[in-house]
């Protein structure tokens, strides 16, 4: 049953024409819409191909990454020359100052999982007009002239096709491109803002497992993105703004730094700001989170540290994605913005506390969603199996080859200390099984929180030691049973083979059980594994971007908007509807003002 979606979101506007509209221009909801719109399933982190794909293309993506930088080629092919139909100043910077004010952009970031997630942040940015449920009354919001993409565009690796089914799909869908629309250089070039939106784009740790490839060729070479264009060249830009404000967006790639071209490209912009003007910078993960959450600077004496040392004074207002929730922090001046919810998986806010950053001068102020609501959905790690199916095939393989190689003839043991001292000197003096041993604690210590030395080993032995306890318990009553119970006949085919079923089902089920409860206890009690334990539920609802709005006075006003429910299933709108949108989600919940009220910088 389709909720009060979208048709009263916005109403049109009695006053003069709809500003940000072309009625009837835009591309018409195709005939085979339903199936050329590719709704892909939400990423399943826990599979096992996706887990060795995701692992070959970090492990590459880090060596490379090491050794050669995508924005080095960037620099070398841009020409310098300014391309017909652009709006550049003399430094590079994207010239927007002289709109008429009030101007609206939007911020979106950790986009591209599944269809339902993405497509429900993708509508509600897409519409003309947005009204935002609030604690006081309603916020009248008006869609972007321009779309800021905060990084991690795709998910989980990058590639011209997930782009295409996983981010331009369901974006397409909720703002089809004008006809005949290909190019910025098209006649729909310098067409008005409100008519043909802007879209600029920062690359994220997943955007850069191809070494920046993809994502090259979608957003730096001045083609049509859906409704927008996107004027950018390379993976970083600046955007001059109304009434002395800037936004500039720094590419910071996997080692967190910035390269020199792109270091000496912002130093000249910073040349040309005026003494009173104010920067709103984007980066794709929040330092300031990880310096707390770590215990160390993430962001070293670096070229991305001179930036940001160059830029300080100005800067109003830190933005930044890569954990999928709402945060801000302030200091009562500056603010310090975490909004990753784009799409992605939810990111639980019960984590590592970061009440205070840096040291006491900055305080949370708000947070979406809440701890006791982020407490309720943790529990759900307890239902790990059900949740993450394909994951017990792994500890189903791994159960039965350790299971198989500490195993002894224990039908004379009749107890489990006699059996366990039976496998352990067996297993001592057994080259294999000692290898399987150490190979098996290590990869545990390996996946364990990392930022906390005394509790990665603790917590991993402990966890690698439930896991042995329960193959060698599960070994020996598989022994006991085919041999003294069902009588098969210790090592014969029979009993081997019926053992190994056995020894399979058991690790398909006991093992992900234990994980389960390890990410549960870790995330709950110990406030660890934040990102193991959130990516297990692959929870989609939650979502969040942010809406700004630059007034005539100078002033700006942040409007981070919250989902609390993302829309299950979509529905065409059809010919009455006054939405350019293809379809409308089904059963998804109204937008909200995620704070009492909107954030407001004179």
């Amino acid at each position: 049953m389709l909720t009060k979606v979208g048709l009263d979101l916005w109403n049109v506007r009695s006053a003069g024409p709809e500003p940000h509209h072309r009625r009837g221009l835009r591309e018409p909801l195709p005939q085979n819409a339903r199936s050329s719109a590719v709704r892909c399933k939400k990423v399943n982190w826990y599979e096992p191909l996706q887990l060795l794909r995701t692992a070959q293309k970090v492990a590459i993506s880090t060596i490379l990454g090491e050794h050669s930088d995508h924005r080095l080629i960037e620099a070398l092919t841009d020409s310098g020359t300014t391309p017909e139909g652009s709006r550049l100043t003399p430094q590079g910077a994207h010239d927007y100052h002289e709109e008429h004010c009030p101007f609206w952009f939007d911020y979106v970031s950790d986009t591209g999982d599944g269809w339902d997630a993405t497509y429900t942040v993708a509508y509600h940015l897409a519409q003309p007009y947005l009204t935002l449920n609030s604690e006081s009354e309603p916020q009248e919001t008006r869609r972007g002239q321009v779309l800021v993409f905060g990084g991690d565009e795709v998910y989980p690796t990058p590639s011209s096709q997930e782009y295409h089914e996983r981010l331009v799909g369901p974006y397409r869908a909720a703002l089809p491109p004008l006809r005949g629309m290909q190019s910025l250089d098209s006649e729909f070039g310098t067409s008005h803002l409100d008519a043909l939106p802007h879209c600029f784009a920062l690359p994220g740790n997943h955007d850069w497992y191809d070494s920046l490839v993809s994502f090259s060729r979608l957003f730096c070479s001045r083609q049509s993105f859906a409704g927008w264009v996107t004027p950018q060249s390379r993976s970083y830009f600046a955007l001059k703004l109304p009434k002395g404000w800037w936004l500039v967006g720094s590419d910071i790639q996997l080692a967190s730094d910035i390269d020199a071209q792109q270091a000496e490209f912002f130093k000249k912009v910073a040349r040309e700001m005026g003494e009173g003007d104010r920067i709103i910078w984007c980066v794709a993960e929040p330092h300031w989170i990880y310096k707390q959450i770590y215990g160390l600077e993430r962001v070293e004496e670096t070229n991305l540290a001179a930036l940001q040392k160059l830029l300080e004074k100005r800067i109003a207002v830190y933005v930044a994605g890569d954990l999928h929730h709402y945060r801000r922090h302030s200091d009562g001046v500056v603010h310090k913005i975490t909004a990753g919810g784009g799409g992605a998986f939810l990111h639980l806010t019960n984590g590592p506390s970061v009440d205070v950053l840096d040291d006491g001068l900055f305080r949370l102020e708000a947070e979406y969603p809440t701890r006791e609501t982020s407490n309720r959905i943790c529990r759900r790690n307890l239902m790990f199996p059900f949740l993450n199916p394909r994951f017990g095939l792994i500890t189903s393989c791994l159960y039965t080859i350790a299971a198989w190689s500490f195993s002894v003839d224990t039908t004379a043991s009749h107890s489990v200390s006699e059996a366990f001292r039976d496998s352990l000197r067996s297993s001592l003096n057994d080259p294999f099984a000692m290898f399987l041993l150490v190979v098996l604690f290590t990869g545990v210590l390996v996946f364990t929180d990392t930022h906390s030395k005394a509790y990665r080993w603790l917590a991993g032995l402990s966890h690698a030691s439930a896991h042995l306890a329960a193959v060698f318990i599960i070994g020996w009553l598989v022994t006991r049973l085919t041999n003294d119970y069902w009588g098969l006949g210790s090592g014969s085919i029979r009993q081997r083979l019926v053992s190994a079923a056995l020894l399979l089902v058991a690790g398909y089920v006991i093992g992900p059980t234990l994980m389960g409860i390890y990410l549960f206890v870790s995330v709950r009690i110990f406030r660890r594994h934040l990102d193991d334990a959130s990516a297990s539920l692959s929870e989609e609802n939650y979502k969040n971007f942010l809406r700004f709005k630059i007034d005539n006075d100078g002033s700006l006003t942040i409007y981070p908007v919250g989902i609390d429910k993302v829309g299950r299933g979509t529905c065409s709108p059809g010919s009455s509807s006054q939405t350019d949108s293809w379809f409308v989600p089904a059963e998804t919940s109204m937008p909200k003002l995620i704070e009492s009220a909107p954030i407001r910088l004179a």
